[in-house]
């Protein structure tokens, strides 16, 4: 009985955390080629709280409601999105909740630095994911091939300022977030 109630609070909160990503993709700044949303913030907060498999899965439903055409993705939503060069992103930012919460349930400590360089490695799957799936439809799909050093000046440098505020913002709601969840769990 323990075990359910264990795991109905974690598909609670999961469920939250969709709830956050989904709201954090309206959260829009336009920019060139990769809109700044809230969405990546979220989700490794996700993935830090709930662990690499249920942040995961928040990710994944949050894709999967916009491939089936809910207006979620901060460039629109339906399956044609998948051809958009930032899915790639998207792939990155599921693969970052998984890393950041692995990485953290092994963490005998989550200290802020540490938290805050987990997140930095999140931030690095999801740049290096993203930066390559845009690469590969640019060129193959869309035809319009990019020299490497303005895909990674685009992909990767120009949102990097944000994302080292969002890395430092997500490991301090962690960290105070953290002791509360384990109690509640």
């Amino acid at each position: 009985m323990n075990a359910q109630k264990s795991i109905a609070k974690k598909i609670a909160l999961c469920a939250l955390f969709v709830a956050f990503i989904t709201a954090g993709g309206f959260v829009r700044i336009p920019a060139p080629l990769v809109p700044i949303t809230l969405q990546m913030p979220f989700a490794l907060l996700g993935g830090v709280l709930l662990g690499g498999g249920w942040g995961v899965v928040a990710v994944l439903i949050y894709i999967a409601m916009g491939v089936i055409g809910l207006p979620v993705f901060a460039n629109g939503g339906g399956a044609a999105y998948v051809l958009q060069p930032t899915f790639g992103y998207l792939i990155g930012i599921a693969l970052a909740a998984f890393v950041v919460g692995v990485w953290t349930k092994r963490s005998k400590t989550n200290g802020f630095w540490e938290l805050f360089s987990v997140c930095l490695v999140g931030t690095a799957v999801v740049y290096a994911v993203g930066a390559a799936y845009c690469g590969c439809m640019l060129y193959f799909y869309w035809g319009e091939p990019t020299e490497l050093w303005n895909l990674l000046i685009q992909c990767c440098l120009l949102p990097l300022p944000k994302d080292l505020l969002f890395a430092a913002l997500t490991a301090f709601v962690a960290q105070k977030a953290l002791p509360i969840l384990r109690k509640l769990i």
